[in-house]
């Protein structure tokens, strides 16, 4: 007969160690995949202890939207970020998450008021007034963006996150730099420059307030509108670095930046709105009097290079990893997204579209897109408009990223393919 006096734990208690026991082996495969910044597999885990009824904590739910937002997936991140909240209202990454997705979306001004809540949350942290500086800068709100530069200067002077992305422009690509030294890149970028006995004029005099400034010297063989990136450089070359590669071929140079930080669809500030630009533009190649004429687009400058230069005529536009279009881009970053939602709704497609553009005008213009051969974004920008008239794909092999024209001049490539381009 049974002794049931001997019988093991009851059942309920024996599943109950057993789901404890699978709970505590998937917290420490959780633990494990945080630490190597698995963010599928974090992914993974956690949505499967959620799914089986484990009470997140809010540090788990922050790490699980911080996954989501490095796998690019802002709904998922959003979401779990507002739960994190709901948990930790005074979580301030979870507002810098919310943040993302908004920029994602789109949506500068959204973004920039939960930068705003996360700051007030942790106000000895520097990094929340930085994204919001980078929101305000590439919303055309300059003097706001320089502001909160000022503000950041007085409080963090030494902080090297400050320092890192004050020593120049924004980046490029809107993100915060946390080991690249600007001024170590320009002074690399300098020191493969031409020489200052190579110059055939002087090199152009920079000035962060103004939007038009003009090199130029006698005996110069031909003229080049140069539009600057929306950090108002040349990519992350200063401009007076990349004039010296102009002023070496005696092409003289009109800089423009875009303060409106519109791809200059908005016209340059200083000269009024597009038309009123455009035709600033032709009065001043005309006083220069010089009949060989180009335009050159850095980065976000390149789709104005193509834009301006054919309605000007010029011989040829030259772009470099410049966009062609401002459609929804799921593999764009989050700022790009966002200067790409402002062009939707205050500028014609048929003006930033430039696919749209070259096929609804007799073009005459000879167009060159140089790009990294290796960059996604980049290169689909150029492939887009494959095919339309006038315009030749030059991409560059061996690079990944979008510093083209800093690659360039490493591998000594930038003085001859501006010289076979211009000359």
């Amino acid at each position: 007969m049974e002794d049931i006096g001997k019988s093991g734990p009851p059942m309920g208690a024996q599943d109950a160690d057993h789901r404890a026991e699978i709970r505590a082996a998937r917290n420490l495969e959780f633990s494990r995949a945080r630490a190597r910044q698995d963010w599928p597999e974090i992914v993974r885990l956690a949505e499967k202890l959620i799914a089986e009824g484990s009470t997140p904590s809010p540090n788990r739910l922050f790490s699980l939207a911080h996954a989501y937002r490095k796998l690019n997936d802002p709904n998922n991140a959003e979401r779990v970020a507002t739960r994190a909240i709901e948990a930790d209202p005074g979580r301030a990454p979870a507002f810098a998450i919310l943040a993302w997705a908004a920029a994602e979306r789109g949506d500068g001004t959204k973004a920039l008021g939960l930068y705003r809540r996360a700051a007030k949350l942790d106000p000895d942290n520097p990094r929340w007034p930085l994204d919001a500086w980078i929101i305000l800068n590439y919303s055309g709100r300059l003097a706001e963006a320089r502001r909160e530069m000022e503000a950041l200067q007085r409080r963090w002077p030494d902080h090297p996150l400050v320092l890192r992305n004050f020593s120049g422009p924004p980046n490029e690509d809107g993100e915060l730099a946390e080991r690249a030294d600007g001024e170590a890149d320009a002074r690399s970028d300098m020191a493969l420059a031409p020489r200052d006995e190579e110059l055939r004029r002087a090199p152009m005099v920079e000035d962060r307030d103004r939007d038009v400034i003009i090199a130029e010297g006698p005996g110069a063989v031909a003229v080049a509108l140069v539009f600057a990136g929306s950090n108002d450089r040349a990519l992350k070359m200063p401009l007076s670095v990349f004039d010296r590669y102009l002023a070496a071929l005696g092409v003289n140079a009109i800089y423009f930046k875009d303060f409106s930080r519109l791809l200059f669809f908005g016209g340059v500030q200083s000269l009024g709105r597009y038309e009123a630009s455009l035709e600033a533009m032709r009065a001043m190649l005309g006083r220069m009097g010089l009949s060989r004429r180009f335009a050159i687009g850095l980065s976000a400058g390149g789709p104005a290079a193509v834009a301006y230069g054919v309605e000007l005529g010029v011989d040829r536009a030259v772009s470099f990893a410049g966009p062609t279009h401002a459609h929804p881009n799921p593999s764009a970053r989050a700022i790009h997204n966002v200067i790409a939602k402002r062009l939707r709704d205050l500028v014609p497609k048929e003006r930033h579209d430039l696919k749209q553009f070259l096929a609804s005008r007799q073009v005459r213009t000879k167009i060159d897109l140089l790009y990294g051969a290796q960059m996604a974004r980049d290169r689909d920008f150029a492939e887009y408009v494959a095919g339309s008239p006038m315009v030749t794909l030059r991409p560059q092999a061996g690079l990944a990223s979008h510093e083209l024209l800093s690659f360039m001049a490493k591998n000594g490539d930038l003085s001859k393919v501006l010289g076979e381009l211009l000359v």
